[in-house]
């Protein structure tokens, strides 16, 4: 990976917060649900997607281990009046944009130009 590589990983994955300094562009609450306490939001989280009312991009890496297809469809068919749509980027992990920005910037173009 060369300098201009790192510079736009830093970019995609960074955000500079009201101090000034770099933090994780997710959103926070995702570090506390991947604890212990992940298991017991499990129910309710899917209790959240079976709420979705809106077209959904299920957007995962075709070689995720954190994601797998199985749970991505499982997600899909669990939003209501077939709005679940599953994508996967080829070539990528968990982390897309960091893996194949290409790819994950054309699927994601053509979500929305649905």
């Amino acid at each position: 990976m060369d300098a201009e590589d790192t510079l736009e990983l830093i970019k995609n994955t960074y955000r500079t917060n009201w101090d000034g300094i770099l933090v994780p562009k997710t959103d926070p609450e995702i570090l506390w649900l991947k604890g212990r306490t992940a298991l017991k939001e499990g129910p309710f989280l899917w209790d959240c997607v079976s709420r979705i009312s809106c077209k959904t991009l299920i957007l995962r890496g075709e070689q995720s281990t954190v994601l797998d297809r199985e749970q991505a469809d499982k997600m899909a068919v669990t939003i209501p009046d077939e709005n679940g749509i599953v994508d996967e980027v080829p070539g990528a992990g968990h982390g897309l944009h960091n893996e194949n920005l290409q790819d994950t910037v054309s699927i994601i173009r053509r979500f929305l130009e649905m």
